[in-house]
């Protein structure tokens, strides 16, 4: 779009409503309801008898997903995918520490004693681990079985990692993750993840969440992100 490829300078005052309809042949309504939607993701601002302005990148709603499609597909991908690997790097490794703590033998035994107990919060909990380790397993195989020709590597490595951020049992991460992995699967200009993937790393990754080793699983997070990419 014009605004994400910068053909509007900063603060640039768009056209009238009655032009912009008529440049892109809508309805008023149509045009009202994407300029509400434009605002609420930072791009444009408006105010009645002041016209409507283009917002400035700081603005930008850059966690949103569509935004970020938008900016990938619209040439900002050099930064766009700098700046995640950034995030990802602060996010991800801590979201495996995690993973590895909540699918611990500890926690297991911990959780088997307060369902003894008829502690009901501890039967949901418990049900949760089976539920966060099952998906982690089953996008392992999946990682796996796309490395040997069965489906497409890079989808399926982020599919892994999307997994990994669930299984931390932190929502905010899991929304994060969403986010990420619907940008970086976005990039149709080849800028993108390539599928260049070690599956040892994955499994060594996946063995150290498993087994409950919160340093090495965080150390072979990091690793994944910073060798390959994805």
């Amino acid at each position: 779009m014009s605004i994400i490829a910068r053909k509007f300078v900063r603060d640039c005052q768009l056209s009238t409503e009655s032009e912009l309809c008529e440049q892109y042949r809508v309805s008023r309504t149509i045009l009202r309801e994407a300029i509400k939607m434009l605002a609420a993701k930072g791009l444009i601002a408006s105010r009645p008898g002041c016209g409507t302005w283009v917002q400035p990148e700081d603005e930008w709603n850059v966690i949103d997903p569509d935004v970020l499609r938008w900016l990938i597909r619209g040439g900002g991908c050099s930064w766009v995918l700098g700046d995640l690997k950034q995030v990802r790097l602060a996010i991800e490794p801590h979201a495996a520490a995690l993973a590895a703590r909540a699918l611990s033998g500890a926690r297991e035994r911990e959780l088997r004693s307060a369902i003894c107990r008829q502690d009901d919060r501890a039967l949901a909990d418990w049900g949760e681990i089976v539920d966060r380790e099952a998906a982690l397993n089953d996008a392992y195989a999946r990682l796996e079985a796309a490395m040997s020709g069965d489906g497409d590597p890079t989808r399926t490595s982020l599919g892994f990692h999307r997994a990994v951020m669930r299984a931390s049992g932190n929502r905010f991460f899991n929304l994060l993750g969403g986010v990420i992995e619907t940008a970086l699967l976005s990039d149709v200009s080849g800028c993108a993840l390539p599928p260049c993937i070690a599956i040892a790393g994955y499994r060594k990754v996946l063995d150290a969440i498993l087994g409950g080793d919160q340093e090495l699983a965080e150390s072979g997070m990091v690793q994944l992100i910073t060798a390959n990419g994805a």
